[in-house]
């Protein structure tokens, strides 16, 4: 079902209950479940009022900003941060702080939350690999720099479509970056070992392990993980890791070439931000 832009919460006639300080991002009508509910996507943080008494059927489905990837350093490519995690919530909906978390440019992703008068529902934002090469944990797990040292990041194990809702949500959110590519030039036996990053995670997957198949940056996690940076040791150089795209997604970590090699110079590349969580709210049309 394509996207629906209306007018501020103008539901088709249909009156509503809430009300934001910020007006959400997208609102529209969708048929889940076997019947009607009208749908907020709130990409800002904002007050939002519930008139009258709490509404009982209500759905929300929140995710953490994705981290940032990992700089490349210490022989290794850099690992790539983790997408935002992810929480659900069904019961009833009264007046809320709507918190949505940032994407990390410097480390980890913020968190965002529903803060009820009885109720908080909390995603936390995505990770970095605890190391260098260590991909970062959550909603869907950054992919590993290199063989040596540093792990996978773990993703959260459960789909990252909204609701699980496949008839009104294409893209899997909170995708893992992919890992960086990296390669190591040794002046006294001449030989140059290579890493290719791993993959980002995606759809509530781990990330995956580099590998000695070539110097190129691993691929970010379905849907809009940032890419990890690479290398081609043919010219010495080495590139930077991308920003995720989608909601949640990590950021990919940095290429890099490293070398003892008289009067070469070692490129530790940057690493990719992670993009900002958001929160969807479905009620029940009255």
């Amino acid at each position: 079902m394509p996207i629906q832009m209306m007018s501020p919460l103008a539901f088709m006639g249909v009156p509503t209950k809430l009300s934001f300080t910020i007006e959400p991002h997208i609102t529209r009508e969708i048929f889940f479940d076997d019947r009607i509910w009208q749908e907020y996507w709130i990409s800002e943080s904002c007050e939002m009022t519930v008139t009258g008494s709490p509404i009982d059927d209500c759905m929300i489905w929140l995710c953490g900003g994705g981290a940032k990837g990992r700089q490349a350093g210490g022989n290794r490519g850099g690992g790539g941060g983790g997408g935002g995690f992810i929480a659900k919530y069904e019961g009833s909906l009264s007046s809320s702080t709507i918190t949505v978390g940032a994407g990390g440019t410097s480390g980890a992703g913020g968190a965002s939350s529903v803060v009820m008068e009885e109720t908080t529902v909390l995603a936390e934002g995505g990770k970095q690999g605890e190391g260098t090469s260590s991909g970062g944990t959550g909603g869907s797990g950054g992919g590993a720099g290199s063989t040596l040292a540093g792990g996978v990041g773990n993703g959260q194990g459960e789909t990252t479509i909204p609701f699980g809702d496949t008839d009104n949500f294409t893209d899997y959110w909170c995708p893992g970056g992919g890992a960086g590519g990296c390669a190591i030039r040794y002046y006294q036996s001449g030989a140059t070992t290579v890493f290719h990053g791993g993959n980002g995670g995606s759809n509530g997957s781990s990330g995956s392990s580099a590998t000695y198949v070539n110097s190129a940056g691993g691929i970010g996690g379905d849907t809009g993980g940032g890419n990890g940076g690479g290398c081609d040791d043919s010219i010495r150089s080495a590139t930077a890791g991308t920003a995720g795209s989608t909601y949640g997604a990590g950021g990919g970590g940095g290429g890099g070439y490293f070398t003892d090699v008289p009067g070469e110079t070692a490129m530790t590349m940057s690493s990719g931000d992670g993009y900002q969580g958001i929160v969807i709210i479905r009620v029940v049309r009255p």
